[in-house]
């Protein structure tokens, strides 16, 4: 089973994101975006197929390590080859896929911001925002609840308690 593997990048690619030597916590913060991404990638084009998958993966550089999304596949099957090669086109903003940006940034690539503190609060904030825009994104809230179960299960929870 033959695996290769297409650079997707760290997010979308007209929006910004931790640059490696300037913005605080940038392994946290990088990587946090890149599984963002990931999920984003899910949101849009639907979960991998048998023999395909999305991975953060790290590569040294001079300052240190940086992040990129990445997605794996069997050339041996051609469901995960034509997953691929879609999924190699990622996507223009966040929003493309019905999320938020994770972080604002400032000058410098400071964060102005951190808007979700773990991933699944991320998603499930997507999980409930898209079931009432289901017919724009039909197959996105499948997706994620497929590859993030517990997130699911948090949407639920939060929309289940009245708020205060």
């Amino acid at each position: 089973m033959p695996t290769q593997k297409l650079n997707i990048g760290p997010v979308p690619f007209d929006e910004n994101c931790a640059q490696l030597g300037s913005t605080p916590d940038f392994d946290d913060v990088a990587r946090f975006e890149c599984r963002a991404y990931c999920a984003a990638l899910i949101a849009f084009y639907g979960s991998p197929p048998e023999g395909a998958r999305l991975r953060v993966v790290g590569a040294p550089h001079d300052f240190g390590t940086y992040y990129e999304a990445y997605v794996f596949y069997d050339t041996d099957i051609q469901a995960a080859v034509e997953y691929a090669l879609t999924v190699e086109q990622g996507l223009a903003l966040w929003e493309d896929a019905g999320f938020p940006a994770p972080f604002t940034y400032g000058a410098r690539a400071s964060i102005v911001e951190r808007h979700f503190e773990r991933l699944t609060h991320l998603i499930a904030k997507v999980m409930i925002e898209l079931q009432d825009r289901e017919e724009i994104m039909p197959a996105a809230l499948d997706s994620l609840t497929a590859q993030y179960p517990n997130a699911r299960d948090l949407a639920d929870f939060l929309m289940s308690t009245p708020s205060g």
